[in-house]
């Protein structure tokens, strides 16, 4: 599933909250191919609860993600469907995210702030700094 306003519909449609994890979990499977010798300190996302790399692939320009938690993985997915297009990232954008998305209180303040180290991570990347 790639496309952003399909997976909220889809989340707002689900009910019971395991329904909604399991969901997202299965997202995970969407992530793109990872080169896992990538799976170094320079590409280590910090501030995730999980262990997360991300890099930007030169020929394609496209992020991606690798993690070993299906949860983080399917999170991570939903955030490269909804900016991996991005040229300008904007301060609030990954707090529009959030509450865009009907997750509730569903999950943890650790795994937001995980997120939002993920968001951070491909906005500087984008930028070219």
């Amino acid at each position: 599933m790639n496309n952003f306003e399909e997976i909220k519909d889809t989340l707002e449609i689900l009910e019971e909250d395991l329904d909604k994890y399991e969901f997202i979990m299965s997202l995970s499977d969407c992530l793109p191919q990872f080169d896992q010798t990538r799976c170094a300190d320079e590409y280590r996302v910090y501030g995730c609860q999980s262990k997360v790399w991300c890099y930007k692939d030169e020929i394609s320009k496209r992020f991606t993600f690798f993690t070993e938690s299906k949860l983080v993985g399917g999170l991570l997915h939903i955030l490269l469907v909804r900016f991996q297009d991005e040229k300008v990232f904007n301060e609030n954008d990954f707090d529009v995210f959030m509450s865009q998305l009907p997750f509730g209180n569903k999950i943890t303040m650790q795994r937001q702030t995980g997120l939002e180290s993920a968001f951070k991570r491909i906005s500087h990347l984008s930028s070219g700094i």
